[in-house]
């Protein structure tokens, strides 16, 4: 894992202990965050991979920061990354 990848885990990981049916998978060279077994976000090369609801997909193409596939959001401002 990289260190921005290691940086998401510790701002994830506090959020997500507090869901019902939270676990932890190592997946991709890093950590997978599931919610009753089924992958909800994780770091993946600098980046964070969410599960969005594909209700709103027009609407996660459109925010800022979301690659054209709609399934690949970019790292957050916070760690200093783009």
């Amino acid at each position: 894992m990289t260190d921005v990848d290691e940086a998401l885990v510790e701002l994830i990981r506090p959020m997500m202990k507090r869901r019902k049916g939270y676990s932890e998978q190592k997946m991709f060279g890093g950590i997978c965050f599931m919610i009753n077994g089924n992958m909800c976000v994780g770091p993946w090369k600098g980046s964070l991979i969410v599960r969005l609801d594909k209700a709103n997909h027009e609407d996660t193409q459109s925010e800022p920061y979301v690659k054209a596939d709609g399934h690949h959001r970019q790292s957050d401002e916070r760690l200093g990354t783009r």
